[in-house]
């Protein structure tokens, strides 16, 4: 979340910022008449309350009608003190779901547009494949290898799962053991979460407008209301709130997890190719990268990010363009973020196979996070997040870039220790 101080202290500058992100000045100001009122009722209540304190230890030594008197009195200012606490409750809950409906301010570099369509391209690496042949889908790819099944998925678990077979399986612990391994090289602690997140610690991360209150209703979410649990999303809403409350010695920043774990959606899709296939499906898996920074540092890490990213798809020969996303297209909790979109020969255009974002101290605020500085005074960590290798799409965009004119696949050099093949061969 923001800070309230210094939406206090210059508003202006909020309004200007946050329109960016399409929020109206109308919430600013909405929330400090909010604000102001909350201040009131507080002032009130802790006045009614010093003066009922200090009557109570006049009253025992009172007798008639003086004493009557009193205790009439009281009686007015402990209705008036209810009256105001009650309202207060209200207001605080509304000062609340104000402030939490404000998301990360934007950096000014950042491309400001409503929606994908004014994301900048930065670069573009490798040339398309050229094929001699009618290049065919991921699906049909692995219909004829045998090693993605969604029939079987669709009648064990319904639309939007998949079944990876045989060297398809094979193909997924190798992109993971791959990845794992360059981050590992690049400082990166790997770590295996819970798949399963308390409303808590979904709040804490701040991905969405939602209070404490609501933070399992985002429609996307697999959630069991009576556990206070959902299905994560990603592996960064658990990693995020690792440090929780902690004070952290500035000689161990930057902490770089690795999270690898399965992620849970309820995706909408959109018409066409992302109903079709395992581009958008209800379960994938990836792995995460997520950071603890000082903020100082907050855009250096993020820069050594995406070149990890990069070299990732670099290694594997994909494909691919680099955008930055205007601020129509960045997460909730973003100040800046880029993409990584790989080539898909079936759909003849770029799809997005990675993230990478700054989040500043947005979620560390939530979370408590701060370190100790040189100077002994505690500051708010920054956060940032990126995706390392999320499996699905990166097998899409192998199968489809590597396809063979009889439908098999070739295996990227790089993966090849990792496989144990250079070949998926079509099913005999």
């Amino acid at each position: 979340m923001l800070d309230f101080k210094s939406i206090r202290h210059d508003p202006d500058f909020f309004k200007k910022a946050l329109s960016k992100k399409g929020i109206s000045a109308s919430q600013i100001e909405d929330l400090l008449a909010t604000d102001e009122r909350r201040r009131e009722l507080i002032q009130q209540t802790e006045s009614d309350k010093a003066t009922q304190n200090e009557v109570s230890k006049k009253i025992p030594n009172l007798t008639g009608a003086e004493k009557e008197a009193l205790l009439t009195q009281m009686k007015s200012v402990s209705e008036r003190r209810k009256e105001a606490e009650q309202e207060l409750e209200q207001v605080e809950a509304k000062f609340e779901q104000l402030l939490y409906s404000l998301p990360n301010l934007p950096f000014e570099d950042v491309p400001v547009g409503k929606d994908e369509t004014s994301n900048q391209e930065l670069e573009k690496v490798g040339t398309p494949p050229k094929f001699k042949f009618s290049p065919r889908d991921h699906v049909e790819i692995g219909s004829l290898t045998g090693t993605i099944d969604i029939e079987t998925a669709r009648q064990t678990s319904g639309a939007r799962f998949a079944v990876l077979r045989g060297k398809g399986a094979l193909l997924e612990w190798a992109l993971q053991r791959f990845a794992l391994e360059k981050l590992q090289k690049a400082g990166f602690t790997p770590v295996i979460p819970p798949m399963m997140i308390r409303g808590q610690t979904v709040h804490e991360a701040g991905k969405s407008a939602g209070t404490l209150a609501n933070a399992l209703d985002a429609p996307e979410k697999f959630t069991f209301p009576d556990d206070d649990l959902s299905m994560i999303g990603t592996a960064e809403h658990v990693l995020c709130s690792f440090h929780r409350q902690e004070v952290l010695p500035e000689k161990r920043l930057p902490l770089r997890y690795c999270g690898w774990s399965s992620c849970f959606r309820r995706e909408a899709g959109a018409a066409g190719k992302d109903t079709h296939g395992i581009i958008r499906v209800h379960q994938f898996e990836k792995l995460e990268m997520f950071l603890f920074s000082h903020p100082e540092k907050s855009e250096e890490e993020h820069q050594r990010m995406l070149e990890l990213q990069k070299e990732i798809w670099n290694d594997l020969k994909i494909p691919y363009r680099v955008v930055q996303n205007c601020t129509g297209d960045i997460a909730w909790s973003d100040a800046k973020m880029f993409d990584i979109e790989a080539w898909i020969p079936s759909q003849k255009k770029y799809r997005e196979v990675t993230s990478c974002s700054n989040c500043t101290d947005f979620q560390s605020r939530r979370t408590r996070t701060k370190f100790q500085n040189s100077s002994g005074e505690k500051e708010l960590v920054h956060t940032l997040n990126a995706t390392a290798i999320a499996i699905q799409r990166a097998i899409v965009a192998i199968y489809e870039n590597f396809q063979q004119e009889d439908g098999s696949v070739q295996i990227p050099k790089a993966l090849q220790p990792y496989c144990g093949f250079e070949v998926i061969e079509v099913k005999k």
